[in-house]
């Protein structure tokens, strides 16, 4: 009776040790896309009008409604900006890739 007990008691430890291991939540790696607010912009490098979209949207979004197909070596055409009031004739300086759209050839 005692090798029976015993048997069972080593026989839940391991199902318990196992079971704690073998459902572990599994890890998402998910890219997160870069949602902003579009702005167009004019050839002195300001804002030069209202966001283009009632909320924020990816580049890829932003691109596939204008004119501009982020070309390299052209000027700026949109500028993406977290904020959803920047103002008409702010500077958009020298943006990161991620926040600026070029104009297409």
């Amino acid at each position: 009776m005692k090798k029976i007990k015993l048997t069972l008691l080593t026989l839940a430890l391991v199902i318990g040790i196992c079971g704690a291991f073998a459902f572990k939540t599994p890890v998402h790696h998910e890219k997160k896309f870069l949602v902003l607010y579009w702005y167009p912009v004019n050839t002195a490098g300001q804002i030069a009008g209202p966001h283009l979209f009632s909320d924020a949207v990816s580049k890829a979004a932003a691109i596939a409604g204008q004119d501009c197909k982020d070309s390299p070596n052209q000027p700026v055409c949109l500028y993406g900006d977290t904020d959803p009031e920047l103002l008409v004739g702010t500077s958009i300086g020298s943006p990161n890739s991620g926040h600026a759209v070029l104009k297409s050839n």
